[in-house]
């Protein structure tokens, strides 16, 4: 009976053995789980943030695209405004360098004119009745003269403000 409860006792004490290693074991074990469902929060709370952080960097990538579109949108336009202006201002330079043109001519048609009316003068210097009449044609081409650089004058500056202000529009 001794070596009975013998065997019995270092049965005992081998299974208290194996259970304080299981308990230890277990209490490993309920560690490392605790700190898996730890982790496994804290995965979650930063899998969360991270699908609100994607949420705004879509929108803000909704809105980049937007405001892409509507750049380029500007873009095409004021390229179909530049040409536009090129366009013109090509037209009012040519329209400018023609009066520029005129004038010249004009100009010295009024030399050859003012030229005829001097030889005139001399040649009719002693008949005052002729003299009168040159006069009054003087007064008449000068009138004329006068009306014509006026009118060219004005169109001439119109035409360089066009040109200023589509230079402008150009370096703008």
């Amino acid at each position: 009976k001794k070596e009975n409860d013998s065997i019995l006792l270092g049965q005992v004490d081998k299974f208290r053995e194996d259970v304080s290693k299981l308990q230890l074991d277990n209490a490993k074990l309920s560690s490392k789980l605790e700190y898996a469902n730890e982790r496994y929060q804290l995965l979650n709370l930063q899998n969360a943030s991270q699908r609100k952080e994607l949420e705004c960097l879509r929108e803000k990538s909704i809105q980049f695209t937007s405001s892409l579109a509507q750049g380029q949108s500007t873009i095409n336009t004021l390229t179909q405004d530049l040409l536009s202006a090129k366009e013109k201002l090509s037209v009012s330079e040519v329209s400018c360098q023609s009066l520029r043109s005129e004038r010249d001519l004009l100009l010295e048609k009024e030399k050859s004119l003012r030229s005829q009316y001097e030889h005139s003068v001399r040649e009719q210097r002693d008949q005052n009745v002729l003299l009168t009449n040159l006069q009054t044609i003087q007064n008449n081409l000068e009138q004329s003269r006068f009306e014509e650089k006026a009118q060219l004058g004005s169109q001439l500056e119109r035409l360089e403000r066009e040109v200023a202000l589509g230079r402008e529009r150009l370096v703008g």
